[in-house]
């Protein structure tokens, strides 16, 4: 490799560079695919590069000060505060936060047992900018748009002359035969004929028996039969039940209600809230599930076989069975199961959802209770991946880089001391932990709305 005024030497004018001058001017040159730059190699950007926290430090202090290591809590005034820890230990803080007033940062002041507001420890002069980076490589060409709409059709042609009549076509099949004549008219009966041989003796019914008594087989021998009495004691009465909530049904040999009557009913129509049923027209008895409880809409969907059993005051429902399936068209869906009496409900609930309520909730220790969802549940915005990992508890997960920028841009407040609502708007995207130089005062923010205000003093 060579200097660069060796090699302009290679191609003054009229000079005819050989293949090795070429090869030196290649190897003289910075390759992305080849070579790297070490950071000492950039001026300037070591020093930048130390002055970043890194992401694991500031999550493991915000951390630390969410959890209650250090920060003992929000109060409405110092005398609160105090109230509520008369003593502490050296490193904790609190918030003094009162309606249209700033919050103020106390520190426990073990050498004189008491709260003091913040605002003793002194700030240094800001450090000078550092240099500007290097512009980054051009971006990759777009995609080529999309064509445009085609024009409209032109006007349709003037019909042309018509053509010559074609050919006489073939025959078509021969129709249908027509309907046959009336019959003629039936002619007499003739001669009876003779009376043919009687036939064997058929294995007939056993003699005997007395009245009531049924027929039953006694062996796998056919026709082996002998009478016997009919057996006694119930079964179950089947039926189909009409109308709806109202339902009635007719069951043969039923002429009261007796505990423990048990009863199979088809029910031709759903039920839409609380029902009964009559039988045989001896009145309309509640049906209930669970023992007591009344039915709701859809509890008997039309055309179930329902098993009843009658206790003495309702008829109560002693199968269970689950409601359809949900359909689930699009998305990724969470299916949850819910009892609900008899009936079994299936409800489908989107996987992921929006973030919009999660964004603006408080969440004290990474947990928040007040947001709607279902275990499972997922949502992100800008800065939190959000996950559900109960029924309307969120906990959220900060999406982090190898650094992040402690200071963000600086505010003036020369104007008058910024309230955490100016600095909320001036900086939505804020993480918790990230400072802002004022004029007169630096900013930090210390919860997911609240920022801290601490004086600046000269050294």
């Amino acid at each position: 490799m060579d200097n660069r005024a060796t090699l302009k030497t290679f191609f003054l004018t009229g000079k005819k560079p050989t293949q090795g001058q070429f090869a030196d001017l290649i190897d003289s040159c910075y390759n992305k695919v080849d070579d790297t730059i070490a950071i000492a190699d950039v001026t300037g950007l070591a020093t930048i590069l130390g002055q970043k926290a890194s992401a694991a430090d500031l999550a493991a202090e915000t951390a630390a000060r969410i959890a209650g290591e250090l920060f003992v809590g929000v109060y409405a005034s110092a005398a609160a505060l105090a109230a509520a820890h008369p003593t502490g230990i050296d490193g904790q803080y609190a918030i003094v936060e009162s309606t249209g007033v700033d919050a103020i940062d106390y520190i426990w002041d073990s050498a004189n047992s008491l709260w003091a507001a913040g605002g003793a420890t002194t700030t240094g002069p800001v450090g000078p900018a550092g240099p500007t980076g290097a512009t980054g490589a051009t971006g990759a060409t777009g995609a080529t748009g999309a064509a445009g709409t085609n024009g409209t059709n032109g006007a349709v042609g003037a019909i042309g002359p018509t053509g010559a009549a074609g050919a006489t076509g073939a025959t078509g099949a021969t129709g249908a035969a027509g309907t046959n004549g009336t019959n003629g008219a039936t002619g007499a009966t003739g001669p009876t004929g003779a009376t043919g041989a009687t036939g064997a003796t058929g294995p007939g019914v056993p003699v005997g028996g007395t009245a009531g008594q049924i027929l039953s087989k006694i062996d796998a021998t056919n026709y082996n039969t002998q009478w016997i009495p009919p057996p006694t004691g119930g079964g179950v009465s089947a039926a189909v039940a009409s109308g709806t909530n109202t339902y009635a049904a007719a069951v043969t040999g039923i002429t009261t209600y007796s505990s423990p009557l048990q009863l199979f009913i088809q029910f031709t129509n759903a039920n839409t809230g609380a029902a009964t049923l009559n039988i045989n027209s001896l009145g309309a008895i509640a049906i209930v599930k669970n023992a007591t409880a009344a039915l709701i809409s859809n509890d008997i969907p039309a055309g179930q076989i329902v098993c009843l059993a009658y206790d003495g005051t309702h008829f109560q429902i002693i199968n269970s069975f689950p409601a359809a399936l949900p359909t689930v068209t699009t998305g990724e869906k969470i299916l949850s199961v819910t009892p609900s009496g008899v009936q079994i409900n299936y409800d489908a609930v989107e996987q992921v959802v929006s973030a919009t309520a999660l964004t603006s909730a408080t969440f004290t220790a990474g947990l928040n209770t007040t947001v709607t969802g279902v275990k499972g549940q997922i949502a992100y915005d800008s800065v939190y991946k959000y996950e559900c990992i109960a029924t309307n508890q969120w906990m959220r997960f900060v999406f982090t880089s190898d650094s992040v920028e402690l200071y963000l841009a600086d505010i003036s407040d020369i104007g008058g001391d910024k309230t955490s609502a100016n600095l909320n708007t001036a900086y939505p995207s804020a993480l918790i932990g990230q400072k802002v130089r004022g004029t007169n005062n630096i900013y930090e923010k210390r919860t997911g709305t609240i920022w801290f205000k601490i004086p600046k003093t000269d050294a």
